[in-house]
C-alpha cells in the first residue's frame, strides 16, 4: 500500500495524504499498470480505516465497526476493509437493507430526531410530575 500519516489533532484525527498522492502519481508517471495502482490505492484506504479504528478501539475498548457511507458502495473497498478489520478482531457491520449512502443517512436522521422528541417528552413528563409534587407541598403548607 501507499504511505500515509495519521495526525492526532484536538478531538479528531487528520489523514495526511500528500505522500500517498505523490507515490500514486510517481507510479502513474513510471507506467505502472493502472490495475496495480488501483489495487494499492484501495488497499491503502482500507489500511487507513483499520489504523483509525485501532486508535479508536485503544481509547474506547470498542471493537464494533459499522462501514457506511457512499464510499462503501465501492465493493472492492468494502471487501478489503472488512477483511482487514475482521483479521484484527473487529466485529464489522454494514447496511444490508438500506443503501449505504444518503438513503440510509436520511433514515438515520429520522431515527435521531425521533429519539430527541422522545427524550423531550420524557423530560416534559418528569417536569410535570415535579411541578405537581411542588403544588401539593405548597397546598399542604398553606392549608
Amino acid at each position: 500500500s501507499y504511505a500515509f500519516e495519521i495526525l492526532d489533532a484536538e478531538a479528531c484525527m487528520l489523514i495526511a495524504t500528500d505522500s500517498l498522492l505523490g507515490q500514486l502519481w510517481h507510479d502513474y508517471v513510471e507506467g505502472v499498470e493502472k490495475t496495480k495502482i488501483a489495487t494499492r490505492f484501495h488497499l491503502t484506504l482500507a489500511t487507513i480505516v483499520l489504523d483509525v479504528c485501532r486508535r479508536i478501539r485503544e481509547s474506547t475498548k470498542n471493537d464494533r465497526v459499522c462501514l457506511s457511507g457512499g464510499v462503501f458502495q465501492n465493493r472492492t473497498l468494502l471487501f478489503l476493509t472488512q477483511q482487514l478489520l475482521e483479521r484484527d478482531g473487529f466485529q464489522v457491520y454494514f447496511p444490508t437493507r438500506l443503501p449505504p449512502n444518503d438513503g440510509g443517512l436520511s433514515l438515520g436522521q429520522a431515527v435521531a430526531a425521533t429519539a430527541q422528541v422522545q427524550t423531550m417528552i420524557a423530560i416534559n413528563k418528569i417536569t410535570q410530575v415535579k411541578m405537581q409534587a411542588n403544588l401539593t407541598l405548597i397546598k399542604t403548607i398553606i392549608l
